[in-house]
């Protein structure tokens, strides 16, 4: 019997270990995740890091994550960022996939969309306009086409994104209560 209680303390101590390395074991992880996210926002403020996946102790030992959320903003404050790594090696410090959602914020202030949540059309009063995402260098240039020829276009504004890589992909834009939002996706970087 006495075995059998030595046995069972051994498995409470170490399931009390690993849920303690568990919890407070990760902070090279978050170190690295942190590097990562400067360089995937590079010329932008990187606020918030949030890793996924479990067990973390894991994720540390072999320097990889499944996933890794990054929150940032431009440093000129005109856009929110966020950041969806995929399948990320935090040794090498590249990702299968990296994905932005960013939003410019304040673009054609009171826009209502007029059609899904995904779309770019969008209403001012009894105006409709249809938002138009570019790319131009180390920049994005979001602007606004009148349905109606007779009224003038709403922009360009331009929101410098040092970070996105050349060959990012940008996609649709859509109208959402706090601007306008696009999507950016880079591969294998």
């Amino acid at each position: 019997m006495k075995g059998v209680y030595l046995a069972l303390g051994l498995i409470i101590l170490l399931g009390a270990g690993l849920a303690m390395a568990e919890i407070f074991g990760t902070g090279a992880l978050r170190a690295e995740a942190q590097r990562f996210g400067e360089r995937a926002l590079y010329g932008a403020r990187l606020t918030e890091v949030e890793l996924h996946g479990f067990p973390r102790i894991l994720q540390e030992a072999t320097h990889e994550s499944e996933q890794i959320d990054f929150l940032g903003e431009t440093v000129d404050d005109t856009a929110d960022i966020h950041a969806i790594a995929s399948t990320v090696d935090l040794r090498g410090q590249h990702a299968r996939k990296l994905s932005y959602a960013i939003t410019v914020r304040h673009f054609a202030a009171g826009a209502q969309p007029t059609a899904s949540t995904n779309s770019p059309a969008f209403a001012l009063g009894d105006r409709h306009y249809r938002a138009m995402v570019a790319r131009d260098g180390e920049a994005v240039q979001v602007s606004a086409h009148p349905e109606d020829q007779t009224l003038s276009d709403i922009g360009p504004l331009t929101v410098r994104l040092p970070f996105l890589p050349r060959e990012a992909r940008i996609g649709t834009p859509s109208v959402v209560p706090a601007g306008i939002r696009f999507e950016a996706t880079v591969d294998a970087r």
